[in-house]
């Protein structure tokens, strides 16, 4: 009995240390897991169909007999980076090697670890904002990078030297928006600036920050404002506590027989929520006056009424300027009806692009469940992205060409659409899972160079999110 159980135990050891390698698991000294390598079987056969006995030496495609056999070399094993490497790369800044790495790494485990990302992406935009690139500076502004902030503010406070107008613009509100003390007299510069995009930038931004030294400078502003830039300054004013003066000036100009001045009062009142001019408003609107529409939408958005939402919601379907507009004015409409209009906004082909980008942004701040599937096709689709396949050569003279399939027809969804969608994602909270993850990491490997920089970026604010939450 215990000659038998020895025996026993000395065949199931055998078996053991006879697995192959490819069935068992190391680690490192840091306790990192590593994958198994694996190698592939050959087989191979004779040339009548039986077992191969010998080498064809003399190249007739027979079994020349009794000589050996070599087979083919096994393709060597897979070798996935482990994340020590990767690290390495990093330090030697070796950092578009080291995202390579990563990706391969993160999708073999299918896990991701969210220091190395920031490590790495955040490397590379800064690299490219220093290339050139703002659109780099302003995503890890919106991420929450510090430097990044740091860098924005002082290209903004030296004048907007080196940024493009609508990144100036964009680092304007910005400080508005972090109430940038040290901003005061750059923003007091940009009132009297040729580009109104930035003086309303700017006034806004006066406006956020809240120092009252500034109410004089803006009343005197009134003098040679267009409507444009008087609705913003009377905005900038109410912040400011300044509205009953506003009020005082322009209330009386309501029954002006000058052209403009009863419009230009109708205006400056309405945005103070004071509905005096209400009449006066409703006929611009309705007549969609050219010198008063569609700016007429933002001040009716703060007069909440029936009238004001159904001249908002006709202006969701009218000309593109229309509807960029009253996009920012969504607060005037009920939840229900803004989701629905936003949705159908995004996916129609119809719309003009600019607005479907605002409206794709605008969505991923609702939590809107339909929109999160449309998203996730957008992303998914790889229509524009895969070549297409060779069709093969043509057929040989009097052959009978043979009619291919018709393909099923797959719409090619524009390059800045798909990028709206990658950078909404995180905004969702959609990147928590993991199968969402893997489809961001695959578009790294995109040809256009707007949807990996949206990968990038939107890869970056999960595990960003993903550090602060701990």
């Amino acid at each position: 009995m215990t000659y038998r159980l020895l025996l026993l135990l000395t065949l199931v050891s055998g078996l053991v240390f006879a697995l192959p390698a490819s069935a068992q698991w190391s680690f490192s000294d840091d306790d990192e897991k590593k994958p198994p390598t694996t190698t592939t079987p050959t087989t191979t056969t004779d040339d009548d169909g039986g077992e191969e006995t010998g080498t064809d030496d003399d190249g007739t495609g027979a079994d020349d007999g009794d000589t050996t056999a070599t087979a083919a070399p096994a393709p060597p094993p897979r070798t996935i980076p482990s994340k020590a490497a990767i690290r390495a790369l990093i330090e030697e800044e070796q950092l578009m090697d080291a995202e390579a790495a990563y990706l391969q790494w993160a999708s073999y485990w299918r896990e991701d670890d969210p220091l190395l990302i920031i490590q790495i992406e955040r490397g590379i935009l800064l690299r490219q904002y220093r290339d050139g690139n703002v659109a780099a500076l302003v995503a890890l502004v919106e991420a929450g990078d510090l430097e990044a902030r740091r860098l924005l503010r002082a290209a903004v406070l030296a004048g907007g030297s080196g940024l493009p107008a609508a990144e100036f613009v964009a680092g304007i509100r910005f400080l508005g928006q972090i109430r940038d003390t040290s901003a005061l007299n750059m923003l007091r510069l940009a009132i009297y600036s040729e580009d109104e995009a930035v003086v309303i930038a700017a006034i806004d931004a006066l406006g956020a920050i809240g120092d009252k030294r500034v109410i004089p400078e803006l009343l005197g502003l009134f003098d040679t404002a267009n409507d444009a830039k008087s609705v913003a300054l009377a905005r900038a004013l109410g912040k400011l506590g300044a509205a009953k003066q506003v009020r005082a000036r322009f209330t009386p100009q309501l029954s002006f027989p000058l052209t403009g001045a009863k419009e230009k009062a109708a205006l400056v009142l309405g945005v103070l929520g004071d509905p005096s001019g209400w009449n006066i408003l409703a006929d611009m609107a309705s007549k969609k006056t050219p010198d008063y529409y569609p700016l007429v939408l933002t001040v009716l958005a703060e007069l909440p009424a029936e009238e004001s939402t159904e001249y908002l919601t006709a202006a969701l379907q009218g000309t593109e300027a229309e509807q960029l507009t009253a996009l920012t004015c969504l607060r005037a409409l009920p939840a229900g009806q803004t989701n629905r209009t936003l949705y159908a906004l995004a996916q129609h082909e119809e719309t003009p692009l600019s607005v479907r980008l605002a409206a794709i942004d605008l969505l991923a701040t609702r939590r809107y469940g339909p929109a999160q599937k449309y998203l996730r096709a957008v992303v998914a689709n790889l229509a524009g992205e895969v070549p297409a396949a060779d069709p093969g050569p043509p057929p040989a003279d009097g052959d009978a060409a043979t009619p291919a399939a018709p393909a099923k027809p797959v719409a090619t969804i524009d390059p800045a659409v798909k990028a709206a969608a990658i950078k909404a994602m995180p905004k969702y909270g959609m990147l928590d899972a993991q199968p969402v993850r893997e489809m961001i990491r695959q578009r790294f490997y995109s040809p256009l160079p707007d949807v990996v920089f949206a990968a990038r970026v939107a890869l970056l604010r999960y595990a960003m999110s993903q550090v602060a939450a701990k």
